[in-house]
């Protein structure tokens, strides 16, 4: 398998796998709602998307990625997917210290199979903190959490709860929440 051949971590593999079912659960239930998604970029990208944590271990690893699979060969919309998966604007990432050749356009879904990666990423964290994915309340906490503890390890503090990349994040979870009826625990 491709993640193997780049030296990725069990726990890594693991997680895409997990990130992939639940982004082809999702994919599968807005087809059968008539929404129009390659379910193929879906479940590539969502296979694929933290393959470049093999060249850098923190935010960039979206770029990195992105990087990777076009140079396999893989079609630009696999691999703009897996850039936009961390779903941050421009500015946000010179916030976080992205190197500067990264700081040039926003990595924020721009496609429904963007959203979907997102969400299905945004969901397997939420779910193995034990939270349900249909408690919003819940939800908007676990990810001011997680977001606060990015900026304040990339940047050294923290942001406010209202802040945009949370306030999106929060935005994509709800507005896929009718198809989470297949991902419930």
């Amino acid at each position: 398998m491709i993640l193997e051949s780049y030296g990725l971590d069990k726990s890594i593999i693991d997680h895409s796998r997990s990130v992939a079912l639940l982004a082809t659960r999702i994919a599968d239930q807005m087809a059968l709602d008539g929404v129009k998604l390659d379910s193929r970029v879906v479940e590539a990208a969502a296979i694929l998307h933290d393959i470049g944590l093999a060249k850098s271990g923190g935010i960039e690893h979206c770029v990195a990625g992105a990087e990777i699979v076009r140079q396999l060969g893989l079609p630009n919309s696999v691999a703009d997917c897996i850039e936009r998966h961390e779903c941050i604007t421009k500015q946000e990432t010179k916030e976080l210290g992205f190197r500067d050749t990264y700081c040039d356009r926003d990595l924020v879904p721009v496609t429904v199979e963007d959203e979907i990666l997102v969400c299905a990423d945004n969901l397997y964290w939420i779910m193995a903190k034990g939270i349900d994915p249909l408690n919003s309340s819940a939800i908007v906490d676990f990810l001011y959490e997680y977001f606060n503890s990015a900026y304040e390890k990339a940047t050294g503090h923290g942001i406010k709860r209202n802040h945009p990349a949370v306030e999106r994040n929060i935005k994509i979870i709800h507005e896929f929440q009718k198809y989470l009826c297949c991902v419930s625990p």
